[in-house]
């Protein structure tokens, strides 16, 4: 019975969104008049539970651990911090550190990130052909999250992102909110579906002397996951579907295998992405702290991700 009434309100709470959104949803995912901007967001439109999550590869990039921003079963765990680096080949180098305080009345996180490039290839839909130009780019955001459970098994979330990038001689600044809901159900292979809303925010213009303007990369996101045991490894299988306003859908696979709850090995997968399609990593850990590591390579020869994130409970 119980697992019926997570349905019925997964059912309902995605009914009533689609009537009471989807013309917003559509002007905001199908625009082609829209000016998109905002360069972090578009590398990772997920960036704030990337932090939350210890590794920012979860996801957009390649899942190493199921998280659905902002409504996510990990932010409900001991106090912790949660430190993390990205090394990009001759894209950008990435830094985010982020705090989760679960209280009585709910689970309070906060995240700073900082993401600052060296020169990106700008590419057109081929990413073979000569590059279109050359952008560079300095990011910071911070954002506040807050997450509750409404009944059991059910969470919802919402939080707020303040952004600033510069670029050129050009100065953005931004606030985003996100919203999402997260259903579990534990006792059926510990299933969790989720869905978000990202990224919604206002047109942003380059100057107050300028009618050109920008708005946030809008993004839908929705996934599950699973676990299965089998001698004394945990298995946990996830799927991901992305859609941000200004590009085609996403759909990441991922793998999770702990051994004897220490060691993890992780493999994902992303499909219909112009330029990732994999991801490897590994994990350590024991009660107090785990230290996480992936390799992202990129298509084509451009490039690669390395990702370093140390996770300690408090």
């Amino acid at each position: 019975m119980d697992n019926l009434k997570k349905i019925i309100f997964l059912l309902l709470f995605i009914i009533s969104f689609k009537a009471s959104f989807s013309n917003v949803i559509n002007d905001l995912l199908f625009s082609t008049s829209s000016n998109v901007g905002f360069a972090i967001l578009k590398i990772n439109p997920d960036a704030f539970s990337s932090a939350l999550s210890g590794s920012s590869t979860t996801g957009y990039n390649s899942p190493s651990s199921f998280l659905l921003n902002p409504a996510s079963s990990s932010s409900f765990q001991t106090k912790s911090i949660i430190v993390t680096t990205i090394y990009s080949s001759g894209f950008s180098n990435n830094y985010s550190v982020a705090l989760k305080f679960p209280f009585s009345i709910g689970t309070f996180s906060f995240a700073a990130l900082s993401s600052i490039s060296d020169t990106i290839q700008l590419r057109n839909e081929n990413p073979t052909e000569d590059p279109l130009g050359y952008y560079r780019f300095n990011s910071y955001f911070f954002s506040l999250g807050y997450s509750n459970s409404i009944t059991e098994g059910v969470f919802v979330g919402l939080s707020s992102t303040a952004i600033n990038e510069n670029s050129f001689l050009l100065n953005k600044t931004s606030f985003v909110a996100n919203a999402g809901v997260l259903i579990e159900f534990e006792k059926f292979f510990n299933l969790k579906v989720g869905l978000s809303t990202l990224n919604i925010g206002f047109r942003t213009r380059y100057d107050e002397n300028s009618l050109d303007y920008i708005i946030p990369p809008f993004t839908i996101r929705a996934g599950a996951s699973f676990d299965l045991v089998f001698s004394n490894i945990k298995n946990r299988f996830f799927s991901d579907f992305i859609k941000v306003n200004d590009q085609e859908y996403k759909i990441s696979f991922g793998y999770d295998g702990e051994i004897l709850e220490i060691l993890s090995l992780r493999l994902g997968f992303l499909i219909n992405d112009p330029t990732k399609f994999l991801s490897l990593g590994v994990g350590v850990r024991n009660n107090r702290i785990s230290i996480n590591y992936s390799f992202v390579p990129y298509k084509y020869g451009l490039g690669f991700d390395n990702c370093v994130s140390l996770n300690y409970n408090f």
